[in-house]
C-alpha cells in the first residue's frame, strides 16, 4: 500500500514543491544516496531553471525536418546513439514499429518485475493517431487521486549530484550512454551494467519524428528570428556553453568531444531529468545546498499540456503494515496521481517544470510551442515587472516585431515546415499573448 511521505514540512512563504506539481507550501524531504534531498520551487512566478521535466512528444507536433549533419569519419557508437536509420519502406516502418514495441514491453518487464515498480499494467505506450507522437495512455478506468504507477526512488538514474551547468549535465549523461554502448558491442555488460539497458534503448534520437530540437540545434540566423531577447539570448548562451566545453574536453579518437553528441545528451537530460535540491548534512545553509538531476524511467514518457493535464507527480512511501515503528524497510516511490476521472484509453498528461512554464520556457527547455498556454500571460507581465536595466528581457508592445500578427499567421499558412515553421509558431503564440493581455487590461 502507498501512502503520501509523513515527513512533510511547511516550506517557507514562496516556495513549492515540483515533484508534486500542483502542491503549494511543502517540501519533500528524500534520499539519493546519502544525501537527504528537498523538492522546491520558486511559487511566485520566476522563469523556470531549464531541468524539469519532460516526456515524449508535444500536443501540436512540429514538423521538423532540419538535422544536423555528421561527417564520414562518424565511429559506430556515435552512429548508434545519435541517429537509428530510417527507411520510407512500409515493411521497413513496420519492421521497427515492432521493435519498439519489444523494447517497450522490456522496459516494463525490467520496472515492474525487477525494480518492483507499483501498478504494473496501469498503463501502456501507444501512438496518438492524430500526431504520430508517443505517449502513456491509461489501460484502465482510473478516479481522481488514484495512483496510476509509482516507481523507486532508487529505480531513478541520477545524472549528476553537484550543482553543474546543462552543458556538463549532458557531459555526465553522454558518458553514460557511451559507456553503455561499448559494453553491449563488446559484450562486457555485468548484471549491474545491464540494469539500464532497456531505459537507454526507448530514449529518442535526433534521426526519429519523436525528436524535436530546441532551439541551441539551430543556426544563429534562426534563433535571432525568434526577435524575444529572453530565448534569443539563453538560446545562444547555451549553444555557447555546449561548444566550449566540447571543445575543451578530450573524448574519443579525435581528441575532442563531439558537439553534437553533446548537445544530443544536453538536450536530453534538460528536457527528461527532474532536478532536487537537497541537504549534504543536516541544518545545512541555504548556500551550500546541492543540486540532484535524476531520469526516472516510464514517467519521461508522459507528453505535456499546459492547460489541461489529467496527472500530477507526488512523492509516496509504502506502508507494509510493521508491527514496530523501524522504517528501514520503508520505500519512497515517484508516483503519478489522476487529478481527474480518467477513462481508460485516455492519454495522460502533465505540465513540465512548475505547471507554470510560459511558451519560451517550453521552447526554450523542450523544443516545442502550445497552441495555447493560460501562463504567457503571466511570463509577460513579470517582464514588465523587472527593474529598468532588464527592459529588452520582453518584447511587451507588437509594434517592437519586425513583423504584425497576421504576417506571421499568413506566413505559416503558406505551408512552411522545419524550423521556420517554430519560429512562426513561437511569434504567433507571443503576439497572441500580447493581445489577450491588453483584452484583459
Amino acid at each position: 500500500m502507498l501512502e503520501r511521505r509523513q515527513d512533510v514540512v511547511t516550506a517557507p512563504q514562496g516556495m513549492k514543491s515540483c515533484c508534486s506539481l500542483r502542491l503549494v507550501g511543502l517540501v519533500f524531504f528524500l534520499f539519493v544516496g546519502q544525501v537527504q534531498v528537498h523538492v522546491v520551487q520558486a511559487f511566485s512566478y520566476v522563469p523556470p531553471t531549464p531541468h524539469r521535466f519532460r516526456g515524449w512528444g508535444i500536443l501540436d507536433t512540429s514538423d521538423v525536418t532540419t538535422r544536423p549533419k555528421t561527417s564520414s569519419s562518424t565511429s559506430t557508437i556515435r552512429n548508434s546513439l545519435l541517429y537509428t536509420s530510417r527507411s520510407s519502406s512500409s515493411s521497413n516502418i513496420e519492421s521497427e514499429n515492432e521493435e519498439q514495441e519489444i523494447k517497450y514491453q522490456r522496459l516494463m518487464d525490467w520496472l515492474f518485475q525487477e525494480e518492483e515498480c507499483e501498478g504494473e499494467g496501469s498503463v501502456q505506450v501507444k501512438c496518438c493517431p492524430l500526431t504520430g507522437t508517443r505517449g502513456l495512455y491509461a489501460r484502465e478506468d482510473f478516479q481522481e487521486g488514484d495512483c496510476l504507477f509509482a516507481i523507486p526512488l532508487d529505480a531513478a538514474l541520477v545524472v549528476e549530484d553537484v550543482e553543474t551547468s546543462d552543458a556538463e549535465r549532458g557531459s555526465k549523461l553522454l558518458t553514460l550512454l557511451q559507456q553503455q554502448q561499448q559494453r553491449q558491442q563488446q559484450h562486457h555488460e555485468t548484471q549491474e551494467d545491464d540494469r539500464w539497458r532497456s531505459y537507454f534503448n526507448v530514449l529518442p534520437t535526433m534521426k526519429e519524428m519523436h525528436f524535436h530540437p530546441t532551439p541551441d540545434f539551430w543556426t544563429e540566423d534562426e534563433i535571432l528570428a525568434l526577435e524575444f531577447p529572453r530565448l534569443v539570448n539563453a538560446a545562444l548562451e547555451r549553444k555557447e556553453r555546449i561548444q566550449s566545453l566540447a571543445a575543451k574536453q578530450k573524448n574519443g579518437r579525435d581528441g575532442k568531444m563531439n558537439v553534437e553528441e553533446l548537445q544530443y545528451a544536453t538536450w536530453l537530460v534538460e528536457s527528461r531529468s527532474l532536478t532536487l535540491v537537497g541537504e549534504p548534512y543536516p541544518d545545512c545553509p541555504e548556500d551550500e545546498l546541492q543540486t540532484t538531476s535524476v531520469l526516472i524511467p516510464l514517467l519521461d514518457m508522459i507528453n505535456h499540456s499546459s492547460s489541461n493535464p489529467n496527472v500530477e507527480l507526488d512523492v509516496l512511501q509504502s506502508d507494509d503494515d510493521h508491527d514496530d515503528d523501524d522504517d528501514d524497510d520503508d520505500q519512497s516511490f515517484y508516483a503519478v496521481i489522476a487529478t481527474e476521472d480518467i477513462p481508460k484509453g485516455t492519454e495522460l498528461f502533465i505540465s513540465y517544470g512548475t505547471g507554470e512554464e510560459s511558451s519560451v520556457e517550453l521552447l526554450q527547455y523542450y523544443g516545442f510551442v502550445p497552441s495555447s498556454n493560460p501562463h504567457d500571460i503571466n511570463m509577460l507581465q513579470y517582464g514588465n515587472d523587472e527593474d529598468e536595466d532588464d527592459d529588452d528581457d520582453c518584447l511587451l508592445n507588437e509594434d517592437e516585431w519586425t513583423t504584425s500578427l497576421e504576417d506571421d499567421e499568413q506566413a505559416l499558412d503558406a505551408g512552411v515546415v522545419g524550423v521556420e515553421k517554430t519560429i512562426l509558431q513561437f511569434r504567433i503564440r507571443m503576439k497572441q499573448a500580447l493581445r489577450e493581455w491588453d483584452n484583459e487590461e
